[in-house]
């Protein structure tokens, strides 16, 4: 236990028989050490010179002769607290360079879902504040919350002197009996919508988040926490409330609203989709996306497409198969915030229109208001120009390798220490047979204490780097991305995309190759 402890510190095996042999001997020559360990002299030499930078033994002369002692063991931690104020300063300079705003998102799950996030809402909310309602959810809302908590509900929202601004679809309506109540509540204001659909979703916003609620079992609630998202979610919900919006239905309508946008660009001029995602529209909606897009690659009119990772391989497949192979014309970047699917909102000139893809009909809500517009355009572009932003945990680590995939490019490690083999060995070998279907080389550049662990690994060369190259600290390089993966529990990923720095520690990586043995 206490030799595997030593060695997740970052002693090698020569390192971590050396000082364990100190710490039982006490002050002693070299010599002493060499006959207790049984490792050669140069070995036990190269051990103590590393022990001793790191502060973990002293090394003093008596009558002319060198002695080794251990030092107090406290050095570990400080150690640790050195490398924290490293890392302390990475995500500093980090966030200095990168453009995403503060984000948080909270995922709520299980029957209490609904119920307890809509309680701490109603509880939160400053004087005077309203909770906006797109979508009710109607009586899976009421079944969802129970009697006792929509009393509590509604008992803290007109307490704050706030209220309720709600606007459902025909197909949503609340029981007669809920209905009755929330019309004779002065604190709450409904509107129907002008068009009809039914869906499995609700979107709530405060001053403070937007969230997702969906009603199918287990109930989920997603929140994200980021002004630039709450600003849109405004302006969208003030044009639907003023309904100062136009609506169509149908395939036809959305075959005219895609070429007709298309047609007024010019060829290198584009347009932006937020939320590229057609649910399980998709298949059934394929042939009419080919001829879209084929007639859009044909004009020269780029589309710039922020979409749900589960899509993006599809779009990526769909706009190679009908003639841009280089993606020259199809940018698609894919985004871990939850968008309300199947939904999209497309931007073009100075205009919005959103697209929902449900039942037989699909339907397009066009915003006369710029505003609406400018809002969503603003989140766009806040997650499409991003450089930096920072992973965390286990969801953290796969989210990265799901990122590799996606790249569909050489990974590069340095100073790999196989940390993922041995925490999340089940993923690790779904990750290398995808990454090796898809024809992804490894080159790794490893830690000699590990050597071996490699090589049964498809697709992989390893190099081995010399042991003052041991951390915590590893570096994937994949893409235009490279990644900082700091192994301490739970995980830290500090992730830049800019392709400059990634072809900087592709270089750096060359350059060690040199001095890695194989």
């Amino acid at each position: 236990m206490l030799v595997g402890d030593l060695k997740a510190l970052g002693l090698s095996d020569n390192e971590t028989r050396v000082y364990l042999a100190l710490v039982s001997i006490g002050k002693v020559r070299a010599g002493k050490i060499i006959k207790e360990t049984g490792l050669h002299r140069n070995l036990v030499y190269q051990a103590l010179e590393e022990l001793i930078a790191r502060h973990l033994t002293t090394k003093t002369t008596q009558a002319g002769v060198f002695h080794f002692q251990a030092t107090d063991p406290e050095h570990f931690r400080d150690e640790l607290r050195e490398r924290e104020l490293v890392a302390a300063r990475v995500i500093d300079q980090l966030k200095d360079r990168g453009k995403l705003s503060e984000q948080e998102i909270t995922l709520y799950e299980g029957e209490d879902a609904i119920r307890t996030f809509s309680l701490k809402c109603a509880s939160g909310l400053t004087r005077g504040e309203r909770i906006h309602v797109l979508g009710s959810g109607g009586p899976r809302f009421e079944e969802a919350m129970g009697q006792p908590a929509l009393k509590k509900y509604f008992f803290d929202i007109e307490r704050s002197g706030g209220g309720i601004d709600l606007l459902m679809y025909k197909r949503q309506m609340y029981g007669a009996d809920m209905l009755s109540s929330l019309r004779k509540n002065r604190s709450v204001e409904i509107r129907i919508l002008p068009f009809d659909t039914l869906s499995a979703a609700a979107i709530v916003f405060t001053n403070k988040s937007v969230a997702f609620l969906i009603f199918e079992r287990p109930y989920t609630v997603i929140e994200i926490t980021n002004p630039h998202l709450v600003v849109a979610y405004k302006n969208y919900f003030q044009m639907l409330w003023n309904q100062d919006v136009r609506v169509e239905q149908g395939l036809d309508a959305l075959r005219e609203a895609f070429t007709e946008m298309i047609d007024e660009l010019k060829p290198g001029e584009g347009y932006q989709v937020l939320g590229g995602n057609l649910g399980s529209e998709y298949k059934r909606l394929s042939s009419f996306f080919d001829d879209i897009h084929r007639y859009r690659i044909s004009r020269g009119v780029v589309a710039n497409i922020l979409a749900q990772r589960e899509i993006a391989i599809n779009i990526r497949e769909r706009n190679h198969r009908v003639g841009d192979p280089e993606d020259k014309l199809s940018h698609v970047k894919t985004f871990n915030t939850p968008f309300l699917a199947p939904m999209q909102i497309n931007m073009v000139n100075g205009r919005a229109f959103m697209v929902l893809y449900k039942e037989d009909k699909p339907t397009i809500i066009y915003f006369k208001d710029k505003v609406v517009h400018d809002g969503f355009k603003l989140y766009f572009d806040e997650i499409w120009t991003r450089q930096t932003e920072t992973l965390h945990g286990h969801e953290g680590i796969v989210e990265l390798c799901e990122r590799v995939l996606e790249q569909d490019k050489d990974l590069y490690y340095i100073a790999a220490i196989g940390a993922l083999l041995k925490r999340q060995p089940e993923y690790y070998v779904e990750f290398t047979k995808r990454r090796a279907a898809k024809n992804i080389h490894f080159h790794v550049l490893a830690n000699e204490d590990i050597r071996g662990v490699f090589d049964p690994l498809p697709l992989t060369d390893v190099r081995y780097l010399p042991q003052e190259f041991a951390s915590p600290m590893v570096i994937w390089i994949f893409g235009d991305f490279v990644a900082h993966v700091l192994w301490h529990e739970p995980e830290t990923i500090f992730l830049i995309h800019d392709q400059k720095t990634a072809d900087y520690y592709r270089n750096y990586y060359k350059a060690l190759t040199k001095i890695a043995k194989k």
